[in-house]
This record gives C-alpha cells, structure tokens and sequence, in this order.
C-alpha cells in the first residue's frame, strides 16, 4: 500500500510514486512521535532517520494481501481479548470495557503513530484489520464484492443469442480484408460496414 494507504494498486508506477512521494515528504519533515515509551523519550527516536524510511520502504514494497497478513500476525500477538483489565498494581481487576492492543516492532514497544509510520499504513487500514482480526482472526481479507456478478451481467442465453446475431449479421454485410493487412495474424477477419451504426442495426 502506499503513503496514502487509498486509491493506490500493486503497479509498479503507483509503487514507484509512492515510495518517491514518502522519500521526499520524509526528507523535507523527519517523522517524530511524542509518545515516551523509549525510557521517557519518544519510540521514534530508537531508529536512526535512515533505519526509520528503510523500514518503511520494506513495508511499502509489500503486496496489500501479505502487508495485511503482517500486520495481522502483529495484532495477534498485541492484542487484549480478556474479559477483565490485567494490572499488576491493582489487586482487583475491572471488566474490561474496550479493546487494548499493544504496538511492537522487532520485540520493542512504541506507540501507534511510530506503528503506522514504519508500516505505511493509516489509521483507517488499521482500525479495519484489528476489526477482521476480531470477526475472522489471522484470515486474509476477502473483499466484499469476490465471486458477486455485477447486476448488469448478462445471463449465458442473453450473451449466446447476441454472438449469433452478430456472426448472422457479419455474414450478410461483412466484407473480408483482401489479402493479409499488416498488424493483423488472422487472415479471417471481416470489416462490417462503416455507414451503417449500432443505432441503425438496432432499429431493423
């Protein structure tokens, strides 16, 4: 996924904007968190500016379905399930109310911001997979419209008697090309009639 985390595919073209667009906004403003998880300073400052657009690139190189499959496997292992909150200096424990997840890298706790930042991601894309995480666990993400038929889609019937009428149609008007035209393998092929449109052939 991209900087954006929206409106980016596995191109190589967005790819290559998007790991160009991030080396440059990150030269231009260095990314700094202001969490104190790292004794009392921020987490980003554990990184060195160049290990933090390294791990960053690494990320962004990424095909959604195996970053999602990254990001997942983290989630599970950070992820607070149990019905009552978990705090070694309170002897009772509350029921817990929401979710706590906690963020890590390579064994190091930082905050969500530095998370998100070495992974590419926004907070949209994570709130959505710690959502599937919660429904469906570690399972790839299926996207909602996979083996749906758009409503426009033609029954098999409809398709066959449009490619009949087609080939009957080229039959009675089509001209085959003379000879082999360049560009062009099959010597088969047969140009229909250029004055008369789809709205003419419609209307007989």
């Amino acid at each position: 996924m991209c900087f954006f985390d929206k409106g980016c595919d596995s191109g190589i073209l967005n790819f290559t904007f998007c790991i160009s667009f991030s080396i440059l906004l990150f030269q231009k403003e260095p990314f700094s968190c202001k969490c104190r998880y790292n004794n009392g300073t921020p987490c980003s400052t554990r990184y060195s500016q160049d290990e933090m657009l390294s791990l960053r690139q690494a990320h962004l190189a990424l095909e959604r379905d195996h970053l999602d499959m990254v990001l997942l496997g983290k989630i599970a292992a950070g992820i607070h399930t149990s019905d009552t909150t978990v705090k070694s200096c309170k002897k009772e424990q509350k029921e817990r109310e929401h979710t706590r997840m906690d963020f890590r890298h390579e064994g190091f706790q930082m905050c969500h911001d530095t998370f998100m930042f070495i992974h590419g991601v926004f907070r949209d894309k994570l709130q959505n997979l710690l959502k599937h995480y919660r429904e469906n666990g570690v399972t790839p993400r299926v996207h909602g419209n996979t083996k749906r038929l758009p409503k426009n889609t033609l029954s098999f019937e409809c398709v066959k008697r449009i490619v009949d009428f087609i080939v009957n149609y080229a039959e009675c008007h089509a001209m085959l090309l003379p000879g082999r035209i360049p560009g062009y393998k099959r010597s088969d092929l047969k140009l229909l009639p250029s004055s008369t449109t789809k709205t003419d052939v419609w209307r007989k």
